[in-house]
């Protein structure tokens, strides 16, 4: 009887208190209460667990009232108060009385979950209001709100529960139309209530919103009884009402959460902590291949390879610790055997006391993308390998042609004027090998990471070479160039070739965007710590929208018909590597533009130093050397540079000829091609060392491919120095005063 109200002990203390016969039954109609006064009408308590009429004799005109048919059945049946008249009741003595049974539901979530029963003779109105005035403190004491209206929706009682649910107080409502707790959207709720309870039915369990004072509403589970008079006229209806607001929130949640987890695309599985899925969504199934009721109650491992079985464990033992596992890209098995790259996402499930049961488990099928990155790595490895070759082809054609330019600018013999020519063919081939340099560093290029080449160089000379090298294009369109170099020894730390990048970049683009005949104007100066570099124009200039993105990858004016976009950008890069800064004004339209560089200038400048042609070093000592090269121009252009410095050369074509040469005349120093045909400069090295005579000489590799496994390859075969084609003359000579290797 305790589920039937909340505090037993009061209804209990109320009904024993009563000289009128009482009694309760729970909702299985079983009697659980029975008070002295109805001891003393039948003779009798009736034995545990009863239910009513069991060895109680009652009678309805002359026929037994059996448990079935009694007022307490059709009470808790039906859930309203039913009063029946003229019951002969037989004592255990034989002693007969009539009575008016009369029964009460206990009401509960909107279900009967007991009654009270009450029996009277001829009791009096001082009994019988006590009767009500006890039963009106139940009701007055119940959480929920017990609300009763007339037939035209009048409300003609309130409890204490419809006050802290609905913020109305008695006196404000007793009176008042039903209708004020109703939401206008809901109003057409009422008159089908009311006519349900005029043919006699129960409303139960109907969950609905209902409006507070304040405005706000409440959702509510609502059951609605008949109320008759004592003829048994209905007359009017007994509401109660439960605030539903949290439990009807939460199952709101839970729908929207499982309607997400069901239509996610994604698969998403729960398992408990021994690894059996629990759960399984659409989405699992469309990943996985398996139906829910293939899966559900199986271990999750039935997803896992055999090689990869060891991750589930862990998983596990850190699910266990409370942590979370996000994005772990690994490797699952399709239910058709195939294996499925997948990204798992794992978080533990709680139960309500916090309590760790399970894991959730979001699985994202990322087939599709592990594929484009492998082909992606795979295109990126045959680009690597392009350009590695590519590089090495550009190498051997620079290869004689800068050793040619050694050799001419060694020679005493060369006039000045060819001096001259000699430093602008200098400059430009070691600005194609730098450029070579840079094919293998593309893909760092696009990371931002190129890797500069510094030293300490003389901006006016720098400017001074990327005038020459845009020069053409300059005087192609007729354009007058005015130079203003201040300050021509201002020195900074840079990557010579880059600087020049950037700055022949910038006289281009004026020279481009300038009609034929305008001015360009190229000034170098400086302040307390930069030296600036302006580079002005009286071109199209730039409109006001476009100087904030100028610099940004891929932007071309609307007005530029061709190229990529990349120029600026490229610009902006290399200066911020240098630790400097760009920027361009424009006054607008048709009224050109002017673009400054400001970088870092070196604190405490050094002497200036020569910018090109071959330094000046201590005469080497004489040396007997051999170059083997299957290129014949490369070949013997560096035999004759280094016979021009005073050494003894031999030249092979071959590793056959070389090895025979040896053998004549053993060499100190042997600089030896790695592309040789039939027999490679690795396999030469590795022949000469197994030679009596070559372990004492000094093995150079001369060659195009200068990536790191290159070198590890050549000390691999026996050489002692790797250089990469075309070898700067200062290195070689370097090289070349080094003492000779010991056997």
């Amino acid at each position: 009887m305790g589920d039937m109200v909340d505090d037993p002990q009061t209804w209990r203390a109320a009904l024993a208190s009563m000289d009128l016969p009482a009694c309760a039954s729970d909702g299985e109609g079983r009697l659980v209460f029975f008070n002295a006064a109805a001891v003393r009408l039948w003779g009798c308590a009736p034995a545990k667990d009863a239910r009513w009429c069991d060895g109680l004799n009652m009678y309805r005109r002359g026929q037994p009232v059996d448990a079935a048919t009694c007022i307490l059945a059709q009470c808790i049946r039906e859930g309203r108060n039913v009063e029946e008249s003229d019951i002969e009741v037989v004592a255990a003595d034989g002693t007969r009385k009539r009575v008016t049974l009369q029964a009460v539901p206990v009401m509960r979530n909107g279900s009967a979950v007991g009654a009270f029963a009450f029996a009277y003779e001829s009791v009096s109105r001082r009994d019988l209001e006590l009767v009500r005035g006890r039963l009106t403190a139940i009701v007055q004491s119940s959480d929920d709100a017990i609300v009763s209206t007339d037939l035209d929706g009048v409300i003609t009682s309130w409890n204490a529960g419809a006050s802290r649910l609905y913020g109305y107080s008695a006196e404000e409502v007793i009176g008042q139309p039903v209708s004020i707790l109703i939401p206008e959207c809901q109003g057409d709720e009422e008159p089908e209530v009311l006519a349900r309870v005029r043919r006699g039915v129960v409303v139960d369990h109907y969950e609905t919103y209902r409006r507070r004072k304040d405005g706000s509403q409440v959702a509510v589970s609502l059951s609605v009884s008949p109320m008759v008079d004592e003829s048994g006229v209905i007359v009017g209806a007994s509401k109660i009402a439960r605030d539903v607001s949290e439990s009807y929130a939460a199952d709101m949640v839970r729908s929207q959460l499982a309607a997400i987890v069901e239509s996610s695309s994604d698969a998403i599985v729960s398992k408990d902590l021994t690894g059996r899925i629990v759960t399984w969504n659409r989405g699992a199934e469309r990943v996985f291949g398996y139906a829910a009721s293939e899966v559900i109650g199986k271990p999750i491992t039935i997803l896992i390879p055999f090689e990869r079985l060891d991750e589930e464990p862990e998983v596990l033992r850190r699910i266990a610790r409370g942590e979370s596992i996000e994005h772990f890209e690994t490797v699952r098995r399709h239910k058709n055997g195939s294996l499925l790259d997948i990204s798992l996402t794992v978080s533990p499930i709680r139960d309500r006391q916090g309590k760790i049961v399970g894991a959730s488990k979001i699985a994202r099928d990322i087939s599709d993308r592990k594929y484009v990155e492998r082909q992606l790595a795979l295109a990126d490895q045959r680009k690597d390998e392009f350009l590695a070759t590519l590089s090495h082809e550009l190498r051997n054609p620079l290869a004689p042609l800068r050793t040619s330019i050694d050799f001419l600018s060694a020679n005493p013999e060369t006039s000045s004027s060819s001096q001259r020519s000699l430093e602008v063919m200098r400059r430009q081939v070691d600005h194609l090998v730098h450029l070579v340099d840079d094919l293998l560093e593309i893909s760092r290029i696009s990371r931002g990471t190129i890797t500069l080449k510094t030293e300490l160089l003389a901006l006016g000379t720098i400017l001074q070479d990327a005038i020459d090298i845009s020069r053409p294009l300059i005087d192609s369109r007729n354009h007058h160039l005015d130079v203003s170099i201040h300050e021509k020894d201002l020195m900074v730390s840079g990557d010579r070739v880059r600087l020049v990048q950037v700055f022949s970049n910038l006289l281009n683009n004026a020279a481009k965007f300038t009609e034929p005949g305008g001015a360009i104007s190229v000034s170098l100066q400086s302040d307390s710590e930069s030296a600036l570099v302006r580079i002005q124009d009286t071109g199209i200039g730039l409109p006001a929208g476009e100087l904030s993105s100028i610099f940004e990858m891929f932007t071309r004016l609307k007005s530029e018909s061709s190229g990529l976009g990349v120029g600026l950008s490229l610009v902006k890069s290399i200066v911020e590597m240098h630790g400097g800064t760009v920027a361009v004004r424009s006054e607008g339209v048709g009224q050109g533009s002017t673009f400054t560089v400001r970088l870092p200038v070196q604190v405490s400048p050094l002497e200036h130093v020569r910018a090109a042609g071959v330094p000046a070093v201590d005469p080497p000592p004489t040396r007997r050397l051999l170059v083997v090269d299957d290129n014949r121009d490369a070949a013997e252009a560096l035999s004759a540079l280094l016979t021009l410095l005073g050494h003894d050369v031999s030249v092979a074509y071959d590793g056959m000829q070389a090895l025979a040469a040896c053998e004549q005349s053993v060499p100190e120093i042997a600089l030896l091609d790695i592309g040789l045909p039939g027999m490679s400069g690795y396999d030469l090295a590795q022949a000469m060392r197994d030679r009596p005579w070559g372990e004492g000489i000094t093995l150079v590799a001369l060659t195009g491919w200068g990536q790191a496994g290159d070198q590890q390859r050549a000390q691999e075969a026996g050489f002692d120095h790797h250089l990469v084609k075309p070898v700067h003359v200062q290195r070689l000579l370097q090289l070349l005063q080094e003492p000779r290797r010991i056997r």
